[in-house]
C-alpha cells in the first residue's frame, strides 16, 4: 500500500513536469540540432553534445528544455560554472522543474562547504525495523549489529540463537545458523575478508568460525577461568596485525588470539595505578590502540597492543557502555543503553544521538550508506538514524545514458548517491520507480548493481616526461604483473600522455603486447601534456559500465608542464561526474605532482609505490571493492513515440526507507520509416 502512495505521489508530481519538457518548439533546425545532442549525449560524447545543443539554442533561444540539456552535457563534461549558467537562464525564467532546482543545489553544496561538515551534522530517527513478521519471528534479544560493504547488515540475536543478514530495506536476505549443532546463544560477530565470520558464543563460552554458508567449521576457547579460557564472551575486534580480542565478561578480561584461536594474554588484569576492568562489554582496535567498554565503571579503558594501561576516558553522558566502533579517524561511537554517542576522545565533544529512556542499544555501527543503525535489545528490532539533510530528498540520482535501440525496451544507466556524493549502494528494483510519457512502469528489472560487480575497466595512462625513459623495462614488467591481477570480465587500454594522447593498446591485446608496446612508447617519450592525456583517457571509458579507472605510470619528482587545456579542477569534475577514478602508480622514488594529488583525492583514488611489500595488488584491490553506485535498469515502455519523432522525458526515483531522490532526462526512440 505504501508503494502505491508514494507511485501515485510520483506520478502527480511528474505527468506535469513530462508536459512542459515536451520538445515543442517549432523550428526544424532546432528540433534536429536538439535531437542530435540527445543522442550524442547519451552516446557519452558531451563535446558533440554541447556542440549541438548550442546550435539548438541559437535556433530556439526561448526553448527552457534545450538550455536544460546544454547545462546537462556542460556539467557532464566537467564545466560546471557553464552549466550553472545556463541553469540560472531556465531559473530566473521561471520554467526550472524541482529536479532541476534539486541538482543545482547539491551542485553548489558539493563546491562549497557542505561535504567537510557533513560529519557533525544532526542524526534523526529515520525507521525502525522490527525484528517480527505477522507471520513469523526474524530475530530476538538482538545483541550486535555489523554492516557489510554492500549495503546489507548482520544482525546477531541471542535470543533467536540466530545471525540474520538483513538488506538496505530491512528484509531478510539470509539466515546464519550455525550448521547442523547450530549457535549458543550467540552475542557478536566479525565478518573477514575472505567471506568467513567469526561468532562469539555467549553460552557456549567459545569462538566459532563460520564458513560463507553460515555452518561451523572451526572453534576455540572453553568454559573456565584458565588462559584461554572464557565465560560468557562478548564483543570482537581485530587488530592490524590481525590478533583477535575478545571481551570475557565472566572473568573481567578481554582475551588476545590469533586468528587461527592460538592464545596469546589476556589484558584487563589489575596492575600498579589500575584496578583492572570489572565489566568489559564494547572493545574496538583504534588508532593503534585497545578501547574497552567497562561498563561497570562507565568509562572507557585504553591499553597498548601489549596490554599495558594507558589511560581512562571518562565522559559525563557514558553511564553504561556497551558496543564500541570507528565514526571516523577522529571520533567514536560509543552505545550506551538509550543512547549513541559521537565523542571525541581528544577534546570530549560530543554529540547524543537519540536518547530514549525507553530503548535499550546494545549496539551501533555507521553503514555503507552513511546511516547509523542500531538494533534494541528489549524492542527487538533494528533502528536506522540518518542526518537530517538526506532524508525525503538526500539523494542524489543522476541518468547517466539511456538506450533506447530496442524500443520499447529502454535500458537506463544511472548512479545514485548522497548529497556529499557519496555511492548508495545494496538497492533493487524494488528502490526505484520509473514513469515516462507512458505512465509507471510495472515490469522493472535490475540488471546491474555495481556494489556486487567486480570488473574493473582501466586506463594506464603513461607520463611521457624524459625521465621515463630509463624506467622502460620495469614498467612493461609492472604492466605484465597488473593485466595478471585481472579477471575475465576486466577491460584494459593504455594510453601515452604525449603532445597528442595516444591509445596505444587495449583489450584485445593481450597483456605481454599491451606491455610490449608500452616500453617501446617510453623509450621515445620526450615530453607531453598531462591533461590531455586524462581526459582522453577518461573519453574511452564513458561507455563503461561500473567501476573505472585512470592509473597514472609516472616516476614523480619532475615539474610537470601546465595543465593548458584543462585545469585540475574541471579535470576532477568531469572525472567525479562519470564516477572515473584517479589512481598513481609511482615507479620511481620522486614527490607525486600537488595537482595530481589533488585529483586522486577528489575522485577517491588511491596512490601505489612499485615497492609496496604486496606488489600492484592494492592498486586492484582499492578498485574493486570500492562502494559504487552504478545501478543499470530496464523496462518496457507504452509511450507512443510517434515512430521515433516525439521526444520522451523520462524520470526515475529512487526510495530507500525515508530517503528519496529523482532524476529527469528524455531520449527518443529509433526513427521508423
Amino acid at each position: 500500500m505504501r508503494r502505491f502512495c508514494l507511485i501515485f505521489l510520483f506520478l502527480t508530481a511528474v505527468l506535469p513536469i513530462f508536459a512542459q519538457q515536451a520538445a515543442t518548439f517549432s523550428d526544424l533546425a532546432a528540433q534536429e540540432e536538439f535531437r542530435h545532442g540527445v543522442l550524442a549525449f547519451h552516446a557519452g560524447h558531451f563535446n558533440e553534445a554541447v556542440l549541438a545543443f548550442q546550435r539548438a539554442a541559437a535556433a530556439a533561444p526561448e526553448a527552457p528544455l534545450i538550455r536544460q540539456w546544454l547545462g546537462r552535457a556542460y556539467a557532464q563534461a566537467g564545466f560546471w560554472d557553464a552549466a550553472a549558467g545556463e541553469w540560472d537562464e531556465v531559473v530566473a525564467a521561471g520554467q526550472a522543474p524541482i529536479a532541476l532546482l534539486q541538482r543545482m543545489e547539491i551542485l553548489q553544496e558539493r563546491t562549497g562547504l557542505a561535504p567537510e561538515l557533513a560529519g557533525r551534522e544532526r542524526y534523526v530517527l529515520a525507521a525502525e525495523i522490527s525484528g517480527h513478521s505477522a507471520e513469523y519471528s526474524i530475530f530476538r534479544r538482538p545483541t550486535s549489529i555489523r554492516p557489510l560493504p554492500d549495503g546489507t547488515s548482520i544482525v546477531t540475536a541471542f535470543g533467536s540463537h540466530t545471525i540474520t543478514v538483513l538488506d538496505p530495506n530491512g528484509n531478510r536476505r539470509r539466515e546464519l545458523l550455525g550448521g547442523v549443532t547450530g549457535l549458543d546463544g550467540p552475542y557478536d560477530v566479525l565478518p573477514l575478508p575472505d567471506g568467513r565470520i567469526l561468532v562469539s558464543e555467549f553460552m557456549g563460552d567459545r569462538i566459532s568460525l563460520l564458513n560463507e554458508r553460515g555452518n561451523r567449521i572451526a572453534s576455540f576457547g572453553e568454559r573456565g577461568r584458565g588462559d584461554g579460557q572464557l565465560l560468557g564472551p562478548q564483543f570482537m575486534t581485530i587488530d592490524s596485525r590481525e590478533h583477535l580480542y575478545v571481551t570475557d565478561w565472566g572473568n573481567r578480561l578481554v582475551r588476545k588470539f590469533t586468528l587461527e584461536g592460538e592464545y596469546l594474554f589476556s589484558i584487563g588484569a589489575p596492575e600498579p595505578g589500575f584496578d583492572g576492568l570489572r565489566r568489559p562489554t564494547g572493545v574496538l582496535w583504534w588508532n593503534d590502540e585497545l578501547w574497552v567498554a567497562d561498563a561497570e565503571r562507565g568509562v572507557l579503558q585504553v591499553f597498548d597492543e601489549s596490554g599495558n594501561h594507558l589511560q581512562t576516558v571518562s565522559h559525563d553522558r557514558i553511564s553504561e557502555p556497551q558496543m564500541l566502533d570507528a565514526y571516523d579517524h577522529e571520533t567514536l561511537l560509543v552505545v550506551d543503553s538509550n543512547a549513541i554517542l559521537l565523542l571525541q576522545p581528544d577534546n570530549l565533544d560530543s554529540v547524543v544521538i537519540d536518547d530514549s529512556a525507553t530503548r535499550k542499544l546494545t549496539a551501533a555501527a555507521v553503514d555503507a550508506n552513511g546511516n547509523i543503525v542500531a538494533v534494541d535489545h528489549d524492542r527487538e528490532n533494528m533502528v536506522v538514524f540518518t542526518q537530517v539533510s538526506q532524508l525525503y530528498a538526500g539523494m542524489h540520482v543522476t541518468i547517466q545514458r539511456v538506450n533506447a535501440d530496442r524500443f520499447p525496451e529502454v535500458t537506463i544507466e544511472l548512479t545514485v548517491e548522497d548529497r556529499a556524493g557519496r555511492p548508495i549502494v545494496g538497492l533493487d528494483r524494488r528502490n526505484f520507480v520509473i514513469a515516462d510519457p507512458g505512465g509507471t512502469s510495472q515490469q522493472l528489472e535490475t540488471i546491474y548493481q555495481g556494489w556486487d560487480a567486480a570488473a574493473v575497466h582501466t586506463a594506464l595512462l603513461l607520463d611521457m616526461e624524459p625521465p621515463m625513459q630509463s624506467l622502460a623495462a620495469p614498467v612493461q614488467q609492472h604492466i605484465e604483473n597488473l593485466y595478471d591481477l585481472g579477471i575475465s570480465a576486466d577491460t584494459w587500454r593504455i594510453v601515452s600522455a604525449g603532445w597528442n594522447p595516444v591509445l596505444e593498446a587495449d583489450s584485445g591485446d593481450g597483456g605481454a603486447t599491451a606491455a610490449a608496446r608500452a616500453s617501446q612508447v617510453l623509450a621515445q617519450a620526450d615530453g607531453g601534456a598531462i591533461d590531455q592525456g586524462i581526459r582522453f583517457a577518461a573519453d574511452g571509458l564513458l561507455q563503461k559500465r561500473g567501476r573505472s579507472q585512470i592509473v597514472l605510470v609516472t616516476a614523480g619528482g619532475q615539474m610537470l608542464p601546465e595543465f593548458e587545456t584543462y585545469g585540475e579542477i574541471e579535470l576532477a569534475r568531469y572525472l567525479q561526474q562519470n564516477h572515473i577514478r584517479f589512481s598513481v602508480l609511482r615507479v620511481g622514488d620522486g614527490q607525486i605532482d600537488s595537482r595530481l594529488m589533488f585529483l586522486v583525492e577528489e575522485t577517491g583514488g588511491t596512490v601505489v609505490d612499485e615497492s609496496e611489500p604486496r606488489g600492484l595488488l592494492p592498486l586492484m584491490e582499492h578498485a574493486r571493492t570500492a562502494p559504487d553506485g552504478w545501478y543499470t535498469l530496464r523496462y518496457r515502455s507504452d509511450a507512443n513515440s510517434d515512430f521515433g519523432r516525439r521526444f520522451l522525458p523520462l524520470s526515475v526515483e529512487s526510495l530507500l526507507l525515508q530517503r528519496s531522490g529523482r532524476d529527469e532526462l528524455g531520449f527518443f526512440a529509433p526513427l521508423e520509416f
